[in-house]
């Protein structure tokens, strides 16, 4: 599935591990019919009777076979996911989250009795294909679905302790973010008029002095999604159908995933979110008071916000402007400050609205 998740230009001081600072740099080698029919063994799924068909992904690659035993999922993790440490804190994940019967894919054993398999250096694994289709923007049912699934994430994942080795820094991080503005800087004043670059500006100077990493760091934390948007989930009439790709899986603020959900899932825009292009994944949106209860109050029926909701403009504001920072790489470098210009701003102004309004304040009475 999509990856809007990431790392900033490197900072040393705050990097991610190896193999996991920055964009996502998709991986197209293709499965071919040689490697599928070596899975097919070490699974004993049985003769392959159609595929293998690719299915989407990113960063890691995903196709469909039907054998005689079903219809199934292959998938060939990113080398940037792949260390033992990454494997093993995902599949523990699933199964916790299949314990409290989330709607994720819960990876197939082997015959040697593993949930994923090495080959020629690669990391494969093996999933039962599931239902489902894209979410309709327009339905406030699928939106509340969504703050429901979210909601029971979270509620799985409360109090429990993982695995080591998956240990990241913060997300979204203003010490990268106002480094990478700065290398844009000369551009981004010939684009931008004198007004929207001085408010630019001052947007992460005010992520980095209200959201500073005490901050950041003392409010509720435990394993999130990380990447929780509409490509990453599907949906079966009105219901969560299936929840994919917990690659950014680890521990954040849940506040983290809740300002996913509000752009991604709530906000207005004019398409839909399309993982194909990340123009499409990352197109500009404004806030909705009524989608956004919607989202809030679902996922507040399964794991209520405290007075820690107040800090959810911060962290929207950060996650939308490391979408865009991150997308630069995934267009052509002449057309990457016009791609990220385009509808910067209206969002972020859209938010100083709803803060005046007092629609995030703490004494609220929603989620």
């Amino acid at each position: 599935m999509s990856d809007t998740t990431g790392s900033a230009d490197a900072n040393p001081a705050r990097a991610l591990p190896t193999g996991v600072t920055g964009a996502t740099i998709p991986d197209r080698r293709p499965i071919d019919l040689a490697v599928v029919v070596k899975l097919i063994a070490r699974y004993d799924l049985g003769d392959l009777q159609e595929g293998p068909r690719p299915i989407g992904g990113t960063a890691n690659l995903n196709v469909s076979i039907v054998t005689a035993r079903g219809h199934f999922v292959l998938r060939r993790r990113h080398a940037r996911y792949s260390a033992p440490a990454c494997v093993a804190f995902d599949h523990a994940l699933m199964e916790r989250l299949a314990i409290h019967k989330l709607p994720t894919p819960l990876a197939l054993h082997s015959l040697d009795s593993l949930r994923w398999t090495e080959l020629g250096g690669d990391i494969y694994e093996v999933y039962d294909y599931r239902d489902g289709g894209p979410h309709d923007r327009t339905s406030l049912a699928q939106i509340r679905a969504a703050g429901d699934a979210l909601g029971r994430y979270h509620a799985a994942t409360e109090g429990w302790t993982p695995p080591p080795g998956k240990d990241w820094p913060r997300y979204d991080d203003p010490a990268q973010l106002i480094p990478s503005l700065a290398d844009m800087d000369g551009d981004l004043r010939a684009a931008m008029s004198p007004e929207d670059h001085a408010y630019l500006m001052a947007q992460t100077d005010r992520i980095a002095r209200e959201l500073p990493d005490s901050v950041y760091d003392s409010v509720p934390r435990q394993v999130i999604h990380g990447d929780y948007h509409p490509a990453n989930v599907s949906f079966v009439g009105d219901q969560i159908g299936g929840i994919y790709d917990l690659d950014w899986a680890t521990v954040q603020p849940q506040l983290r995933d809740i300002a996913d959900g509000l752009i991604f899932f709530a906000g207005v825009r004019d398409g839909d979110v399309d993982s194909s292009d990340i123009r499409l994944l990352t197109r500009t949106w404004l806030p909705s008071t009524e989608r956004s209860d919607a989202f809030l109050e679902a996922y507040a029926r399964r794991r209520p916000v405290g007075d820690e909701r107040a800090l959810l403009p911060l962290f929207m504001r950060a996650r939308w402007l490391y979408c865009r920072t991150i997308g630069r790489s995934k267009v052509p470098e002449d057309e990457r400050i016009a791609y990220f210009t385009f509808g910067l701003l209206e969002p972020l102004r859209a938010l100083d609205e709803l803060e005046r309004s007092g629609y995030f304040s703490k004494n609220r009475n929603r989620a």
